[in-house]
């Protein structure tokens, strides 16, 4: 089988929100949130999916738009200047072409859909977003190019026409396309569109009306089109019916905006391209539901996450002020020990203790005491010196796996060695733990050759007291 994209741009998914992965990134930490998540029970809905911006295989999610299959006949609907013809029919239909109110030859996917009388208008979408995956599944139900185009060409005419008799309905007013442009309305039409948003949402309408609206702004280099509302009602199909409150995608749609950004805040769905996995079409606004459930949790979880995070915040301060006191009296003392401390030592305790902030103890603190200017401290080791070495092991390990190994490197034995300071590896750092330097181990004897490694015994340098008048070098350190 081929490997697909899943979804597949132009087929015919089935999808599932997930309503953990849909969750604010630090909702996730709010117990309370994800126990809500996993109890919330969702539908299965069928769909066409097409992306709007690039595939991005690298990132975790991709974005794409859903196009909601409805099944019935629609009608109209004056006050939303929306016409029965505004929908496009898919294979297979019970009625013949001029039967139908768009009067348009339905769209012929790659095999008919398991269900009748079905359709999709340019007003019943969401931008979702989906796990990055590939899929072996035979995709069964899929739109080509030319069937694809024609789609596009009767959207952009249902939206123009809607929009136009929006437009001409309300003579000259924005208050169908928005109601926050109708209450803008006193300001010039540029300035009310500046806060529509650039995502779809829904209008609303009277509680209990069958509708389904939906607002699309469209930004086409200096002029801005406004795509008005318009609403269904579905007969056939009392599944598919919209009723309830309209304002509902709107402010379920609200906190899952969309941009090219896959990890931005979005709704998140699991695809298929199985659709006989579903018997009957679900009401599409049902899923707008399940995006509410969702937002509210968030909002019911952020003053848990704010009350926790003062806690939290608190907890640290109480530790804080518990070895603020403690940690001055050590480095005060330290200091004194050694007769003579630097510029930031030599200060009085009360100025310490006034310019110490826990945050800054290693910036402020930590190095004036270790590397003081007294004539009698050198960094450890100094440079150009003798030393003797000796490997830390336990310190030497990888901290992920120090776990597993560091009984095992505790009892492993090490030798001293005698090394020469060559240089440090950067600038020192005294307010950092450790320092890297690179070490000459000093050898002893006549020098060798290893061919093998190109090094010859000349490429030596003998260091005093030695008894080797012919050293292979010919010098003498």
């Amino acid at each position: 089988m081929e490997r697909q994209i899943l979804p597949k741009m132009g087929a015919f998914v089935v999808f599932t929100v997930d309503p953990i992965a849909s969750l604010d990134p630090e909702c996730l930490e709010d117990p309370e949130a994800v126990a809500a998540c996993k109890n919330l029970v969702t539908k299965r809905y069928v769909a066409l999916a097409e992306r709007e911006d690039l595939y991005q295989p690298w990132e975790p999610y991709n974005i794409c738009t859903v196009w909601f299959v409805l099944q019935g006949a629609p009608e109209a609907r004056a006050a939303e200047c929306m016409e029965p013809s505004m929908s496009v029919p898919i294979v297979p239909m019970t009625m013949g072409p001029k039967d139908h109110p768009s009067l348009r030859a339905p769209l012929q996917p790659s095999n008919p859909l398991p269900w009748n009388d079905c359709y999709i208008s340019s007003f019943f979408f969401a931008s979702v977003r989906s796990p990055t995956l590939f899929t072996y599944e035979p995709v069964n139900w899929v739109l080509d190019l030319d069937e694809l185009s024609r789609r596009d060409r009767f959207f952009g005419v249902d939206v123009e026409k809607q929009g136009a008799l929006a437009w001409k309905r309300d003579g000259g007013s924005m208050r169908s396309v928005s109601p926050a442009l109708d209450q803008n309305r006193s300001r010039a039409p540029e300035e009310a569109l500046d806060e529509v948003p650039h995502t779809s949402s829904i209008a609303p309408t009277s509680p209990g009306d069958p509708t389904c609206a939906a607002v699309h702004l469209v930004t086409t280099g200096e002029q801005q089109e406004v795509q008005a509302p318009a609403s269904v009602v579905l007969e056939r199909s009392p599944s598919s019916s919209f009723d309830g409150d309209m304002d509902l995608r709107e402010e379920a749609m609200g906190n899952f905006t969309t941009d090219s950004n896959p990890s931005h805040a979005t709704v998140t769905v699991n695809f298929s391209h199985d659709l006989s996995t579903v018997r009957e079409l679900n009401n599409a606004a049902d899923f707008f539901k399940e995006v509410e459930q969702i937002k509210r949790i968030c909002e019911e979880a952020k003053p848990r996450l704010a009350q926790a995070r003062a806690l939290a915040i608190k907890k640290a301060a109480d530790l804080n002020a518990k070895y603020d006191e403690p940690t001055i009296d050590m480095l005060v003392a330290r200091a004194q020990r050694r007769g003579r401390l630097s510029r930031f030592a030599s200060a009085t305790r009360k100025r310490i203790t006034s310019t110490f902030r826990p945050d800054s103890l290693r910036q402020q603190l930590h190095p004036a005491f270790i590397i003081s200017g007294s004539e009698s401290q050198t960094v450890l080791p100094m440079l150009g010196a003798c030393v003797v070495l000796r490997i830390d092991p336990i310190a030497s390990l990888d901290p992920q796996k120090a776990r597993e190994a560091v009984d095992a490197w505790r009892a492993l034995p090490t030798e001293p060695y005698v090394c020469f300071i060559v240089e440090r590896g950067g600038f020192y750092q005294p307010w950092d733990p450790y320092s890297s330097y690179t070490v000459e181990f000093l050898l002893q004897g006549r020098p060798t050759s290893y061919p093998e490694k190109f090094a010859e015994a000349a490429m030596t340098v003998p260091i005093l007291p030695t008894t080797i008048q012919d050293h292979p070098s010919c010098g003498i350190l």
